[in-house]
């Protein structure tokens, strides 16, 4: 009886914390995946795409709010990436992904973009530092 009972607590000191390590909240951007990003001059945004299919993304200001972190899932279609996010009445979000020279970017697809060209709002991958030529 000892001798069950010794095993059925050692079996419980391995899995409780095998299963809280499992079931706890990660940070996305140690999952494996790729980090987009648009620095300005006081603010930015972050794109984390995991290889899950899942996504998080967080505007930041140098003067605003706290960060808010949205999430929910994307897909990828030729070269269109679209976010779809969790949040009920929050719209879709597309980006297409292209090529200047070396260099990648994810630009916006969204026509309530007011700017002069809107590779002017794109995001480049985390470890990327090309300056953006027209």
């Amino acid at each position: 009886m000892r001798k069950k009972l010794a095993i059925a607590v050692a079996l419980l000191a391995v899995t409780i914390p095998l299963g809280i390590w499992h079931f706890k909240d990660r940070d996305p951007f140690d999952a494996p995946g790729q980090t987009w990003q648009i620095d300005l001059i006081l603010a930015g945004y972050t794109l984390r795409l995991m290889d899950s299919g899942r996504y998080v993304s967080y505007h930041w200001c140098d003067i605003c709010v706290p960060i808010e972190y949205k999430s929910g899932t994307w897909s990828k279609t030729g070269d269109v990436v679209t976010l779809t996010p969790e949040s009920v009445g929050e719209k879709r979000r597309r980006y297409r992904e292209q090529a200047n020279g070396k260099c990648r970017y994810l630009v916006p697809l969204d026509p309530r973009i007011k700017t002069e060209s809107p590779i002017d709002l794109a995001l480049q991958p985390e470890a990327q530092h090309c300056r953006l030529e027209r």
